[in-house]
Formats: structure tokens, sequence, C-alpha cells
């Protein structure tokens, strides 16, 4: 979802009324993630956060059997044409960790993503 975001903020930028960014939200209680269109009529005002739903795209539901462990991050945002990228619209958040985890604890994936867009995997 973090590269879809991405990719869809430079595909998009060159599109009449092209969203402000493109993002993603991430729901630790409902085990859930958006990809969201940041909108606003002036993109200088836009809140690089999820508002609702006018702002999704589309939404995924993390398997039964896999839930969010840390997730250090609510929305992360991928604003065109660079794309620049703001983590819960702090621009002194440097770096973010998801961390996806089996049920039962016995698997882990951690994936980090910086405020430059580079995503890792560990």
């Amino acid at each position: 979802a973090l590269n879809r975001a991405k990719s869809l903020s430079v595909q998009m930028f060159n599109v009449p009324q092209p969203p402000c960014a493109f993002g993603v939200y991430f729901s630790q209680a409902e085990n859930r993630f958006l990809i969201f269109r940041d909108l606003a009529l002036n993109c200088g005002n836009a809140d690089h956060v999820y508002t609702g739903s006018e702002e999704l795209f589309e939404s995924y539901q993390l398997s039964s059997k896999i839930k969010f462990g840390e997730l250090s991050l609510n929305n992360i945002v991928f604003i065109p044409p660079d794309p620049k990228t703001l983590i819960d619209n702090d621009p002194n958040k440097n770096e973010a960790t998801i961390t996806l985890e089996t049920l039962d604890g016995n698997a882990s994936l951690k994936v980090k993503v910086n405020n430059a867009g580079q995503i890792t995997t560990q």
C-alpha cells in the first residue's frame, strides 16, 4: 500500500483536478489500512491526513490471522510531483515503523518508512 500510494501520487499529477496527495491511513483498532486521496480546494491548505470517506481510494482488511503490532504512525502522504513524504502531518517526524505479526506472536514483519519516502522491510 505504501508503494502504491507513492506511485499514484506521481501518476496522477498531470490529470485534471489531481488530488493534493495520496496517502495511507492505518487503523490498528480495525486491523485495516486505507489508501486515500488528500483533497482540498487549495493544496496549500491540505491537511495531509485521512478525514473521511470522500477521500477513500482503496480499503484493505488484514487477514484474520494477522494484526498490527507496533504502529508508530496513523497517516503518511506522498505529495506530488517529488513525491514529498509527510508522516502524520509532522515535518519533524523522520521515520515510522509498521509491524505486522501473527496473532500467536510467532512471526512478524517490520516495515520502516522515512520522510524521504524510502520503504524497507526487516
